[in-house]
């Protein structure tokens, strides 16, 4: 037997042995030590080979492994795809948002590559099933299990692509929900602003000894004489969800609000504009704001435009009903101070007040 530490000995001695060996086959190049049969991925010292060098070659090779593009990283316009489909849904989404600043562009520039992505993964979904079913048609049952295969792997890569653009369009509304509640705290300062400086210029009226009936005289007079510039309005974001089966009407800002708002402005509003967000889709209390298929499956926007006395009878209505929902009713076409507008909707509400005037 042997003693000690002898069988620890012969074991390093054994190991270094083949230790060198393995180095004695082979070579020593500029990025370490690789095997002179070549089989290393260095660029091409030993062999006078290699990858292509120039950013192109190298942009072009970096493709090659593509076969779908489902799970790319990176956004690309493929072979077979349209670069004008792509610059169409660019510039719609950049004229609905008109970005600025960092963060606007960031937002809108997800959910640009989010739309592509969908519209992507909606063709490999299709052209999947094409091939599993082939020129006769096949059943699904009929197919193979690689085929089938397939067709549930575009399917994931659907899904993911849908969630990935409501996500992306979610983010942008609210971010434009928040940028309406700015705008409207904004507003209401302004307001304030204009009532302290009336104020202030009756307070200095009465100190130089005008008579006050003079003085509301003048008032009344400059505001008849004063023709508003454009046509005002009161604004208001509804926010509908579906939180547990239960549908959730909230709005920004609310009636009350909106109503003391409207006391405050110095030019009485004329409409009343609800800007309607689902962002659950459309939920069966609101399949009266529209009949598109694909809104009420996934959601959207929809704008109510009322006239003032209208709108205060529909709140009573809506405060009577007790459901917390909005209601539907007869809405106005966009006036033409505010841009003219030849949609559906403006178009049928232009008919209707024609008709209404004979």
């Amino acid at each position: 037997m042997l003693a000690g530490k002898e069988p620890a000995r012969i074991f390093l001695f054994a190991r270094n042995r083949n230790l060198f060996r393995r180095l004695e086959s082979k070579t020593y190049s500029p990025s370490g030590y690789v095997g002179v049969t070549g089989a290393c991925r260095y660029s091409g010292v030993e062999k006078g080979k290699g990858g292509p060098n120039t950013n192109d070659g190298k942009g072009s090779s970096s493709q090659n492994a593509i076969k779908h593009g489902g799970r790319s990283k990176v956004l690309r316009i493929l072979a077979g795809e349209d670069p004008e489909e792509y610059e169409r849904i660019k510039n719609g989404w950049r004229a609905e948002y008109g970005p600025q600043g960092h963060m606007q562009e960031t937002l809108v520039g997800n959910l640009i590559e989010s739309e592509w992505m969908l519209q992507r993964a909606r063709r490999n979904r299709c052209n999947a099933e094409a091939r599993a079913a082939g020129d006769e048609g096949r059943e699904p049952y009929l197919w193979t299990a690689e085929e089938s295969h397939q067709v549930e792997l575009m399917q994931r890569y659907l899904t993911t692509a849908e969630r990935s653009f409501y996500r992306a369009f979610n983010a942008m509304q609210g971010l434009r929900k928040d940028m309406m509640r700015d705008s409207s705290e904004v507003g209401r300062l302004e307001l304030q602003n204009v009532h302290l400086s009336a104020e202030n210029s009756q307070l200095r009226a009465s100190q130089q000894n005008k008579p006050a009936a003079q003085a509301r005289s003048t008032k009344a007079s400059s505001a008849k004489s004063k023709k508003p510039d454009k046509i005002e309005i009161l604004d208001q974001w509804v926010e509908i969800e579906v939180i547990d089966g239960k549908t959730i009407t909230t709005l920004y800002p609310s009636n009350e609000e909106l109503l003391d708002e409207k006391a405050r402005m110095a030019v009485p509003p004329t409409l009343v504009y609800r800007r309607l967000n689902f962002v659950d889709g459309v939920p069966p209390e609101y399949l009266w704001t529209t009949t598109d298929p694909v809104t009420v499956e996934f959601g959207g926007l929809a704008t109510q435009r009322i006239r003032l006395d209208r709108w205060l009878e529909l709140i009573e209505t809506e405060r009577a009903s007790g459901t917390g929902h909005l209601q539907g009713c007869e809405i106005m076409p966009r006036p033409e101070e505010r841009g003219d507008c030849e949609c559906e909707s403006c178009t049928r509400a232009k008919a209707r007040i024609e008709t209404e005037g004979k």
